[in-house]
């Protein structure tokens, strides 16, 4: 055993069915925006230029058993089916670590990514397939759930870690985080929209929402 992780491996233990993400894979028509932070001690924390992507995957039971072996303490996590990975939805950090995704169909869906405080040296981590670059030193997982409707045309979310919550494993205290973020409805100003390249009408929607 390693300093800081277990010897061993964890794999997905839930069948990935097509019935449960045929959904996922159409073309939809709402624009997802999401701001991530995370609370460490007193202070939140953004990206800011650290982390490069985060992503959008369909919020089933396949997919949460993924998150529970990205989190869990063991070295070899086993990878998750050609098929999930392809319904990945990838979006690149904007400014205050804002992420858009576009033509998002109707569906719940899971917001995952990580947020860090402090810098390291330049490096690349890989989660089963995923290049998630980054300036960083470890990284927390940070993940939500988003419901987006029909009717829905631009959703903006808030998406909060709290760091403070943490579960310590055995003797050398390996951190990991078991519980969804706090999601909740975002209002950005007219300036925070700025540079995130959306158009007018996408903008309008976001404003008459507040």
């Amino acid at each position: 055993m390693s300093l800081m992780v277990l010897g061993g491996c964890d794999t997905v233990k839930i069948p990935y069915k097509d019935e449960d993400h045929a959904w996922a894979a159409r073309t939809g028509h709402a624009t997802v925006i999401v701001r991530a932070s995370a609370i460490f001690g007193q202070k939140q924390y953004y990206c800011a230029n650290l982390v490069e992507n985060s992503f959008l995957f369909p919020d089933t039971p396949y997919y949460r058993d993924w998150i529970r072996v990205l989190q869990s303490p063991y070295h070899f996590k086993g990878d998750i089916t050609r098929k999930a990975k392809a319904l990945l939805r990838k979006a690149p950090r904007q400014a205050m670590c804002t992420f858009v995704f576009r033509n998002v169909p109707a569906g719940k869906w899971m917001f995952f990514g990580n947020i860090q405080h402090y810098l390291a040296q330049p490096q690349t981590h890989w989660v089963s397939g995923m290049e998630l670059r980054s300036n960083i030193s470890g990284f927390n997982l940070l993940w939500g759930g988003i419901v987006v409707q029909d009717d829905m045309g631009v959703i903006a979310r808030q998406v909060v870690q709290d760091g403070n919550r943490r579960n310590d494993i055995g003797l050398f205290k390996a951190r990991h985080f078991g519980a969804a973020a706090d999601v909740s409805t975002w209002h950005p100003t007219e300036e925070e929209m700025k540079g995130l390249g959306l158009s007018d009408q996408e903008m309008r929607q976001v404003v008459e929402a507040k």
